[in-house]
């Protein structure tokens, strides 16, 4: 399965209080979330017991093309949940563990009131983390996106590609994405214009469109589960 999926669920000690789906945000969860909430206390536990992990706070569960990976903040945790995809490079894994310890920090820091109102009274409202958690994504895919050019940008001054404008155009991308989440709407406006740039550098310049083609390669399974656009090649 090529187009996987990205969903994390927030626990509250041993219970789930929020799922968001990444990939569709309106979607609500095809499993229990408490079923997933129990599983992540009794797995912490399990390991603990075990004097499995020591003072790491994260953890990893594998079974075929699906991943459960397991942060743990103080009062607050969070499990991602992986589908359709095996072996994310270090980079991905770095990114996700980076989204993940803001979110988790964001409950802690902002919202705990409000889950302790809700244990006492039944009823919460995370008012502004869905903003907060696109914003996040936004972060990430700008990080990862800004690696992948860097990634094309060493290669190409590796192979003597000269020609100072390639290298020009894809430090410009990478700053326009540097930016993000302010202002999505210009920056996707200025990427439009320095894309078509690339577009017509690519047909005049084999070695730098062999380039692009490798690295997309390399890197079409883990940026579909990202939804993250590569550099089309033109021919």
């Amino acid at each position: 399965m090529l187009n996987g999926s990205l969903e994390i669920f927030i626990h509250y000690e041993s219970m789930s209080i929020y799922y968001y789906n990444f990939n569709n945000p309106k979607q609500q969860s095809s499993v229990d979330i408490q079923l997933v909430s129990g599983f992540l206390a009794a797995s912490s536990l399990f390991f603990n017991e075990l004097g499995i992990g020591g003072q790491d706070r994260t953890f990893r569960i594998l079974r075929g093309d699906t991943e459960l990976r397991m942060s743990l903040g103080n009062k607050i945790h969070a499990t991602l949940l992986i589908r359709g995809l095996e072996d994310l490079d270090l980079k991905a894994y770095y990114e996700l563990d980076v989204m993940t310890r803001a979110i988790i920090n964001r409950f802690e820091n902002v919202y705990m009131q409000e889950i302790e109102d809700f244990i006492l009274r039944g009823r919460f409202n995370f008012d502004g983390i869905d903003k907060f958690i696109k914003d996040e994504v936004l972060k990430m895919k700008a990080h990862m996106f800004s690696s992948y050019l860097m990634h094309i940008l060493g290669i190409a001054i590796n192979r003597n590609v000269k020609k100072s404008e390639a290298k020009e155009l894809l430090i410009s991308l990478n700053s326009i994405y540097a930016d993000l989440p302010l202002n999505y709407d210009k920056i996707r406006k200025h990427h439009d214009v320095i894309w078509n740039q690339i577009r017509d550098y690519q047909k005049e310049h084999i070695t730098f469109k062999n380039i692009i083609k490798k690295v997309n390669k390399e890197s079409a399974n883990i940026w579909k589960l990202f939804r993250i656009p590569l550099i089309p090649v033109f021919e």
